[in-house]
């Protein structure tokens, strides 16, 4: 008797169910790793138990490690009272206006 290929077998532990999560599992990963361009791991772990009378059961164990997307991070002054501000305390603030702009009445050519 030939040896029985080992995805005919995991296809069937928890009824396909261990399958779909791998592939979301997968999914996850991927596009963490296409966006960071740092590696992911997938780690499947099966426990084979004896259950008597040529019986064995299988308990799978699933580890996704996706690679972290960087944080940013936020630039603040400290202030002589020891606050933060986003504001440089030191500077004086410009006082910022609208200018109207005028629609173009004429236009010149130049040769």
């Amino acid at each position: 008797m030939s040896t029985r290929p080992f995805i005919d077998v995991f296809r069937q532990i928890e009824s396909g169910i261990l399958l779909d999560e791998l592939a979301d599992r997968q999914k996850e990963i991927l596009e963490a790793v296409r966006h960071t361009h740092k590696k992911g791991t997938l780690t499947i772990t099966l426990s084979y138990t004896p259950e008597g009378n040529g019986q064995v059961s299988i308990e799978a164990d699933i580890k996704a490690k996706a690679p972290k997307m960087p944080r940013g991070r936020t630039l603040f002054f400290i202030t002589p009272e020891a606050n933060l501000e986003r504001n440089d305390p030191r500077q004086t603030e410009m006082e910022l206006r609208t200018v109207p702009v005028e629609p173009l009445t004429h236009i010149k050519k130049v040769s």
